[in-house]
């Protein structure tokens, strides 16, 4: 499930998107489903903490498995766990 949809594929959000993305997501806890066209993605199904948001909309994610790769909200499929 993804849980943000961008108005056109590869569409850049906007300054509003990102900081309610900022405040909606930093610190939620999230579980990735794919992460499509990476050429070393994170698994699928590995947890991560969503520890802010830069401010292209990417969400920047610490994972378990002990590296760090932002979710890009539009092209990676993720949920929120908690």
């Amino acid at each position: 499930m993804m849980i943000e949809r961008l108005s056109e594929k590869n569409a850049a959000p906007s300054r509003v998107q990102v900081l309610a993305w900022r405040e909606r997501y930093t610190g939620v806890t999230i579980r990735l489903l794919a992460m499509p066209g990476d050429p070393d993605p994170i698994p699928s199904g590995t947890l991560g903490k969503v520890v802010d948001v830069d401010d292209a909309g990417s969400l920047i994610v610490q994972w378990e498995i002990n590296r760090s790769l932002n979710v890009i909200v539009g092209t990676d499929k993720f949920e929120v766990v908690r």
